[in-house]
């Protein structure tokens, strides 16, 4: 396994439930999500990213963990939408997932809902600390949405690992200058949405109406592409595997083909500094309507 092999972390949101813009394949069953899963670890992917909310995504790891596995994996799952208050109701949801997971010690737990931001303060350390000793947790996270909701995070400065959408077509956090900020803060660095839930690989005529827009930008993509003689999957992964800032890349997948392709595409050579720059130019200034999954429509 090569170094930058160790930065792929498994998402399995797609082994819970059907996921994505371009999902084809639909939820994987459960002996063919165990194989998945399974093959990861044998490549060296040791990180799995979960949540609650991603259907059977708990069980199926725990499951996979109870029968498959003689060592421990790193298993980040996340805490559901509630009040930054409810220190019960946080507690009850890192025991349900630890349980369905079975596992006593989590790598990582995110708040899922970002909103939480806006009610925390500093003086909120002391809490997220107890909970991550009395769980046996080593990191506490959030998940965010925007470069607003990554400079809070840094201004509160009470969480280690940072989880944010970036790809070739979202690049606000590279343009601010925010991931350098987060690394010198000792904050983990994990990207989800490397390839925009699939919007990358749409040709024109499939794009909802809602997103023509953004055909001018995958025909670009494309053209880099082409020039380089790389897919556009291979450009999309290597432009965040190749971010010195980025600690792990989240990649989902529906089935062992496409976990195999990651794979392989993870041990593609480094990218030029010119490609990644030209990157950054050409797509620096995509409308959050297009970036921005939560704001598509049909």
């Amino acid at each position: 396994m090569n170094h930058t092999q160790k930065k792929l972390a498994l998402g399995t949101v797609q082994l819970g439930q059907a996921y994505g813009i371009a999902n084809r394949i639909g939820q994987p069953d459960k002996q063919k999500a165990a194989e998945i899963l399974n093959y990861a670890v044998k490549h060296g992917i040791m990180t799995f990213d979960t949540a609650p909310g991603y259907g059977q995504s708990e069980e199926i790891i725990g499951s996979f963990l109870k029968e498959e596995m003689g060592e421990s994996l790193n298993i980040i799952t996340k805490i559901p939408s509630m009040s930054e208050n409810n220190i019960d109701g946080i507690e009850k949801s890192i025991r349900a997932s630890q349980k369905k997971l079975g596992v006593e010690q989590l790598y990582g737990v995110l708040f899922h809902d970002a909103n939480v931001l806006d009610k925390l303060t500093k003086r909120d350390c002391g809490w997220i600390e107890n909970l991550k000793e009395k769980h046996h947790i080593n990191k506490m996270g959030i998940s965010i949405y925007s470069p607003e909701q990554v400079k809070r995070v840094i201004e509160l400065g009470i969480f280690d690992i940072i989880q944010v959408p970036m790809n070739v077509f979202d690049i606000r956090l590279i343009n601010e200058g925010l991931l350098q900020v987060l690394s010198n803060n000792k904050i983990e660095i994990h990207v989800r949405s490397v390839y925009l839930q699939g919007l990358l690989f749409l040709e024109e005529q499939e794009l909802p109406n809602s997103l023509k827009a953004a055909s001018p930008y995958l025909l670009r993509l494309k053209e880099i592409a082409a020039r380089e003689k790389l897919k556009i999957s291979e450009l999309a992964f290597l432009f965040i595997r190749d971010n010195s800032y980025v600690d792990k890349m989240i990649v989902g997948c529906e089935s062992l083909d496409q976990l195999r392709e990651n794979i392989r595409i993870s041990e593609l050579p480094t990218l030029s500094s010119s490609i990644m720059e030209e990157i950054n130019i050409s797509f620096r200034d995509i409308s959050e309507n297009i970036i921005n999954p939560s704001r598509w429509r049909d």
